[in-house]
């Protein structure tokens, strides 16, 4: 067993902690994915955060910093590209495009995110944003 374990969950608003050092989202819809990066910012800790349904929005009125970005139009139109699974290729970029928007949003802060590919044969959903908020190299 792990021992000592703390976690969190959005769904209930449950948080118990007593120390926060990796955070991983997997099939995190929507603004979850967004939630997951600031708890891991907040905490100061490694994480790994998969997004996918990019156009579910749950947390009103919880904002994504990277909405900042671009209009609720284009933000609008980037999710619903990202959902064509006919389009593979349209569907990779957009999702490119949005977890970039979500990489910058942590520019000026002390923390290194990379964005990782994994085979699309295991998920269309294979974009992961990966990050050490304790490193002190800021991101490009």
């Amino acid at each position: 067993g792990i021992g000592n374990g703390s976690g969190c969950s959005i769904k209930t608003k449950e948080i118990r902690t007593t120390s926060v050092d990796f955070v991983v989202a997997l099939h995190a819809c929507g603004d979850l994915s967004d939630m997951a990066l600031q708890y891991a910012l907040e905490n100061q800790c490694h994480f790994i955060i998969c997004p996918c349904c990019y156009v579910k929005r749950y947390l009103a009125p919880f904002v994504p910093f990277w909405h900042s970005f671009c209009d609720e139009e284009e933000v609008d139109a980037l999710g619903r590209l990202v959902e064509l699974d006919d389009r593979p290729e349209e569907s990779r970029r957009s999702m490119v495009v949005i977890n970039s928007m979500r990489k910058q949003a942590f520019g000026g802060k002390q923390v290194a995110v990379s964005l990782e590919e994994f085979d699309s044969r295991i998920s269309k959903r294979n974009i992961a944003l990966v990050g050490d908020s304790t490193s002190l190299t800021q991101i490009l």
